[in-house]
């Protein structure tokens, strides 16, 4: 059998026109590609392995400890701060982390960069109100939140500012950015009345307005009276789950409200951001009554919940502080670590307001007592029924000062109300003849016709059915200028 000698060259050049015509590919030129030279080993070893089965030159990953992978998910759960995904670094997990100390050293003296804190920009990373364990029926739900929702709070305090955004937002700022600025009226009255909902429901969804009033009065309610007073068709957990449940919607709408997207997708920018500094401050007045002890000075996290009530409230004063600033709302040339304890501190106020409910929430507000005096007040506690026992108090000066008590000129007693002759109700009624046998005033003189007085003496107005054996032809109230001889009726 005859074999046909093949010209390589001619076969080579068909395949390659037949490539050029298919493909219609142009002949490069410049430089060939470097062909890669497979180099052999040593006899008996192969690519990867080795005649005996041993891996030879490969890249092997460490094993880590038990502790060092629990590490590991602890910082994935928690996920990097702010700076570190700005800077796509990898996050220590420490609270600061190490790339955090290091920006604040370098920046210490230095205004050039922009404040930033250490935290996780996650919400619902540090939710403290997801609580699945807690479940209520949800036809209970549904009427509990639409009982309370309907119930309106009524202030008898003056708001010095306009119910809009612009005006509230300029007004509570200035209680971050000024130097000793004092509070006139009460904040949580502000958030829990209807009349908040205004400054909203234009740049906001009207949701968000109705979910952070219910918030801050359930959270301050719960603070001030427990379940001592009001929603006594409703049990204490009850109250605490509509609670976590609204205080969870909120922070779940804020993660995408503050995106830097949405906020500049907004038409009115400006206005949506002032909104948006309400919102986030009516949250931390809500969250600073939820976790009190989360906002001192010195608090130091123990465990797992304490750590996210602190990162919760330090991630809203953030973006609270961001937001001013962004605004020109907060002009603060300070130390920015004064003007964060502001933002955490500021608004807590325990004993300046009280609830009471009836048919109607009813708020009154109180001259702000010391910080440590926390008063309860019961279901049928009022502005006029408050009943405050000034000898109690340690430093009385101070509590009194700039207060609008006044000051009877009998007794030297400190009061709401005098009359026109400047006296208490107590004085007054030692002055004043009685007419009504059956009852009489504390501290009277009571003179019977044995010429001969005895001294009773009351806490309240009692009643004479009580004292038998004892004659009462009639009461002498008595001033402290007559004398008690010249007041006996004549035989």
């Amino acid at each position: 059998m005859e074999q046909t000698e093949v010209n390589p060259s001619v076969s080579s050049q068909t395949r390659s026109g037949e490539r050029l015509k298919r493909g219609r590919h142009t002949k490069s030129n410049g430089p060939k590609k470097r062909q890669k030279t497979a180099y052999a080993g040593p006899a008996g070893i192969f690519s990867c392995f080795s005649a005996d089965g041993n891996n030879v030159n490969l890249h092997r990953r460490s094993t880590f400890s038990r502790e060092r992978k629990e590490e590991v998910k602890s910082i994935r759960r928690r996920g990097a701060c702010l700076r570190c995904r700005i800077l796509k670094r990898a996050c220590s997990g420490d609270d600061p982390c190490k790339t955090c100390i290091v920006a604040r050293d370098a920046t210490a003296n230095s205004k050039s960069l922009m404040w930033m804190e250490c935290i996780r920009p996650s919400f619902q990373a540090i939710n403290i109100f997801n609580n699945e364990s807690r479940v209520l029926d949800q036809n209970r739900f549904q009427t509990i939140l639409t009982d309370l929702s309907n119930s309106d709070v009524y202030l008898d305090l003056h708001i010095p500012f306009a119910l809009n955004a612009d005006g509230a937002s300029s007004h509570l700022s200035q209680w971050l950015s000024g130097e000793g600025s004092t509070t006139t009226f009460s904040l949580v009255g502000v958030f829990s009345c209807s009349s908040n909902t205004k400054l909203l429901q234009n740049a906001l969804d009207p949701s968000l307005a109705r979910d952070l009033r219910l918030f801050v009065h359930l959270t301050t309610h719960l603070h001030t009276t427990g379940m001592q007073g009001g929603y006594h068709e409703y049990t204490e957990e009850d109250i605490q789950i509509v609670r976590d449940c609204i205080g969870n919607r909120l922070l779940t709408a804020l993660d995408p409200l503050l995106r830097p997207l949405e906020i500049e997708a907004s038409e009115d920018r400006l206005g949506r951001l002032r909104s948006l500094f309400l919102l986030l401050l009516g949250t931390v007045v809500g969250v600073r009554y939820t976790c009190p002890e989360a906002s001192e000075a010195n608090f130091a996290p123990g465990t797992e919940l304490e750590a996210k009530q602190d990162a919760l409230l330090r991630l809203l004063c953030h973006y609270l502080i961001h937001i001013g600033r962004a605004t020109a709302m907060i002009d603060y040339t300070g130390d920015d670590k004064i003007l964060l304890q502001k933002s955490r501190m500021q608004w807590d106020k325990p004993a300046a307001f009280t609830w009471s409910s009836r048919h109607e929430l009813e708020m009154h507000y109180r001259i702000e007592p010391p910080a440590d005096w926390i008063v309860s007040s019961s279901e049928n506690e009022s502005l006029s029924s408050i009943d405050i026992d000034l000898s109690e108090l340690e430093d009385l000066t101070e509590f009194t000062q700039d207060s609008d008590l006044l000051k009877c000129g009998v007794c030297n007693s400190f009061w709401t109300l005098l009359n026109e002759n400047g006296t208490c109700h107590d004085c007054h009624a030692i002055n004043r003849h009685t007419n009504d046998p059956g009852l009489f005033p504390s501290n009277l003189m009571i003179s019977t016709y044995d010429d001969s007085a005895q001294d009773f003496s009351f806490d309240s107005y009692s009643s004479l059915e009580d004292l038998e054996g004892l004659e009462m032809p009639g009461i002498f109230p008595l001033s402290y200028e007559t004398n008690f001889d010249d007041a006996l009726p004549s035989s």
